[in-house]
């Protein structure tokens, strides 16, 4: 009996890879949730939510991102206002 040496994808390389798949290879988040099997055809409900759980991943690497670059700004981290992430509210 042959041993399985792969892993599951750790969660930030998942992001990565879902991101990879819309803009590399133009799926579609339904496709994307189907084919990781999250959801089936069968289930309308199922496969909205993980069509919402795809671009949910697009959203938190969009935000991974965003915090990376403010540790390598000029500006100190703490100097960063909350609505940079959040977007201005009432002004």
């Amino acid at each position: 009996m042959k041993r399985d040496f792969r892993s599951d994808y750790t969660y930030t390389n998942e992001l990565l890879f879902v991101e990879d798949l819309i803009q590399s290879h133009h799926y579609k988040s339904e496709d994307i949730a189907l084919e990781m099997g999250w959801a089936s055809r069968t289930n309308k409900a199922g496969l909205r939510n993980a069509t919402d759980q795809v671009q949910q991943y697009l959203r938190i690497l969009a935000l991974v991102r965003e915090i990376q670059h403010m540790g390598t700004s000029k500006n100190n981290a703490t100097d960063v206002k909350l609505d940079r992430l959040c977007g201005s509210r009432g002004s």
